[in-house]
């Protein structure tokens, strides 16, 4: 279970009223709230081939058998985001390639 935490006592999240109207709060998000925790992520795609977000996850769940688990993120256009549980699987997979998913190419990016 994650760990609770105040974001507004973090600075991370504030709360302005429009022209000082209490009835019109604006909630404002630092960007490192949706940003830090795919920091670490790898942009992928398959060359010639757009596939959807669930054939993509089966797929590369068969293919790269991790020993943790990751999260995938459709970012449109063919392109997804991958976040690994564990930093060795990451790196396995960064330098265990070339990888082929459906007979096409998987190109990835730090």
């Amino acid at each position: 279970m994650r760990e609770k935490s105040n974001l507004i006592d973090r600075k991370l999240v504030r709360i302005e009223h429009e022209n000082g109207n209490r009835l019109l709060p604006k909630i404002l998000i630092d960007d490192s709230i949706f940003n830090d925790p795919w920091h670490d992520s790898l942009v992928i795609t398959l060359l010639g081939k757009d596939v959807g977000y669930f054939q993509m996850q089966s797929r590369l769940k068969s293919a790269w058998k991790l020993s943790g688990g990751f999260e995938l993120m459709d970012i449109g256009n063919g392109y997804f985001m991958v976040k690994f549980d564990i930093a060795e699987d990451r790196e396995r997979i960064i330098n265990g390639g070339p990888w082929m998913i459906f007979d096409y190419y998987l190109t990835m990016q730090k």
